[in-house]
C-alpha cells in the first residue's frame, strides 16, 4: 500500500512575511511557495521536518532549488530533487562534482535500482555494477533497471531525453514523497513555424498615353504584350 504524505504543516513563530504576505505568530502555512527558515517558523509534522532538513543539507549547493514545489505538467507540488550537488569544478580538464552530505538512502519499491556490466562511479564512490544498486540520479545509457522505478526512469528519459525542459530537471527522484519524478513536459512546438502561403496575381491593365494626349487602360494578353 501506498504510504501516505501528509502536507507540511508550518506554524509561525513571531511576525514574518513570506514574498511581502504577512503572517502573524500562531499562523500556518504548508510551505509550497517559499523555503521557510527555522527561527521563525515551527516545523508541525514529519514533511515539514523533511523540507528542513532537506535545506539544512543542500541549501549551501549552487543547484539548490528556488522553491520546495515545482509543476509536475498537472499540478505543483513538493519536489526535493535527490543528489544535487554542492558545485562543480574543473581538474585536469575534467568537471569534478562536489557531493552533498549523503541523504539517508530510500529503501521500498518505489527506489529505483540498475545494474551494470561492470564498475560504477557514483558521485562519492565506486561500486560493482554488476549487482543491483541504488542510484538517485539520471541513468548512464547502459545502466539496465533492476527495479520497476529504475524501469520507469529509463523509458521516461527515452522518451524526453531530447526535449528542451529535460536539462531543468536535476533529478529524477523526489526526496518528500520518496518516488520517481516524471513530469509531464509540454509538448514542443516547432521553433521555425513554416512560412504563410502567399498568391501573387499579376496586373492585368496599364495606363497607356495616347496619341492624342489621353489616356486609357491596356490590357495584358497571355504574352505580356497590350491589346494597344
Amino acid at each position: 500500500m501506498a504510504e501516505h504524505i501528509e502536507q507540511p504543516l508550518f506554524r509561525a513563530k513571531k511576525l514574518t512575511s513570506i514574498g511581502g504576505i504577512r503572517f502573524d505568530k500562531g499562523q500556518l502555512s504548508d510551505g509550497r511557495n517559499s523555503w521557510l527558515a527555522g527561527d521563525a517558523w515551527e516545523q508541525l509534522n514529519e514533511s515539514a521536518r523533511r523540507l528542513f532538513r532537506y535545506a539544512e543539507l543542500y541549501g549551501s549547493s549552487k543547484f539548490f532549488p528556488p522553491y520546495p514545489a515545482a509543476f509536475d505538467g498537472v499540478t505543483r507540488r513538493h519536489y526535493l530533487p535527490a543528489d544535487i550537488t554542492l558545485g562543480r569544478f574543473w581538474r585536469n580538464g575534467n568537471l569534478v562534482d562536489v557531493p552533498a552530505p549523503p541523504w539517508q538512502e530510500p529503501e521500498g519499491p518505489n527506489v529505483p535500482r540498475y545494474i551494470a556490466s561492470g564498475q560504477v562511479r557514483l558521485r562519492d564512490r565506486v561500486i560493482d555494477g554488476t549487482k543491483p544498486f541504488v542510484s538517485l540520479s539520471w541513468p548512464h545509457k547502459r545502466w539496465k533497471a533492476a527495479s520497476q522505478a529504475g524501469a520507469q526512469i529509463i523509458a521516461w528519459m527515452a522518451a524526453n531525453r531530447e526535449h528542451p525542459d529535460f536539462e531543468s530537471i536535476p533529478s529524477p527522484f523526489n526526496l518528500f514523497d520518496m518516488k520517481p519524478w516524471l513530469p509531464k513536459l509540454p509538448e514542443q512546438k516547432s521553433a521555425y513555424p513554416p512560412p504563410p502561403t502567399f498568391t501573387y496575381e499579376r496586373s492585368r491593365g496599364h495606363v497607356v498615353k495616347q496619341a492624342d494626349g489621353t489616356t486609357r487602360i491596356a490590357t495584358i494578353d497571355a504574352t505580356g504584350g497590350f491589346d494597344a
